[in-house]
């Protein structure tokens, strides 16, 4: 389970790079800064609520890769896209397959796959139509003072110019790609733990159960998903006739070992890219 968990977090960067050359051309494309900002977002957001951690991925990139926020932002917006999709497919697919049927389960999918079909027309409307948007608040700005107009819809255009970057099949195929992969090994992860308190587990009842996690952690309202993580774990697996006792006993291990090791790597990664929250606020990071 530890080895699985790990080499997902090593492998979670390499969807990034295929990002940022997309959207991000002109920058040479680093895999440890990269690293370094997930596993930071990923520690902030074991201690601080409502995905506190993805505000601070935008402002690491901003200084490792020395770009503006606006395009560091919506390099996070897309990375995070793809996660919550594939979270989704995930999930129904799963749940699907869970030999007991839930009252609640036809409503959660219905509801599930019209936001993955929102989602994915939202951003596909934005990228399509960035000229109407940019007009839009061109106009909105009109009344503003001059100079922090200019800045406003300097910041605009450089966020749907990053993400038009990723209309391109040749873009959202690998991307795609290396989303499921890394997602499989997370579930590959959660199976070694859940077979080691319940010898039967099958794969699609530790899918579920990641599916369950990752859904409950869109907008946390509790440092660390305490309690949120191991519920979503009880209830995903009961469905699969997992008793109580052991879906929380590997709940509590793993939740466990992921704050941990997510924290720990956070604090190397930040001591290591010399990161403090004073630099966030005041570098421009270093040029490409």
């Amino acid at each position: 389970m530890a080895v699985s968990w790990i080499v997902a977090l090593l492998f979670r960067p390499l969807r990034l790079l295929v990002l940022v050359k997309a959207m991000m051309p002109e920058i040479r494309r680093r895999y440890w800064p990269l690293w370094s900002a997930n596993v930071i977002a990923m520690a902030t957001n074991s201690v601080i609520p409502m995905r506190a951690g993805d505000v601070m991925m935008a402002f690491v990139l901003r200084q490792s890769l020395g770009v503006s926020t606006a395009r560091s932002s919506s390099l996070v917006v897309v990375d995070r896209f793809f996660d919550f999709a594939t979270v989704i497919v995930i999930f129904v697919s799963a749940l699907s397959a869970a030999p007991t049927v839930a009252p609640w389960a036809a409503n959660v999918t219905i509801t599930l796959l019209a936001a993955l079909a929102l989602l994915v027309g939202g951003l596909w409307l934005v990228i399509r139509m960035r000229g109407l948007w940019m007009t839009l608040l061109e106009r909105m700005l009109s009344r503003m003072n001059v100079q922090k107009a200019e800045r406003l819809k300097s910041i605009g255009h450089e966020l749907l110019a990053g993400l038009a970057q990723i209309e391109s099949l040749k873009v959202v195929g690998p991307v795609l790609l290396f989303s499921i992969c890394l997602w499989a090994m997370t579930i590959v992860s959660f199976w070694f733990g859940i077979r080691a308190v319940w010898p039967e587990a099958s794969v699609m009842a530790a899918a579920l159960a990641v599916g369950a996690v990752a859904l409950s952690f869109a907008v946390p309202v509790a440092p660390g998903g305490f309690g949120v993580f191991h519920g979503a774990v009880v209830l995903a697996l009961s469905l699969f006739g997992i008793p109580v006792e052991p879906a929380l006993a590997f709940a509590i291990v793993a939740h466990a070992f992921q704050i941990g090791s997510v924290l720990v790597f956070g604090m190397i990664a930040m001591i290591w890219q010399g990161i403090s929250i004073r630099s966030l606020a005041t570098a421009r990071g270093p040029r490409p």
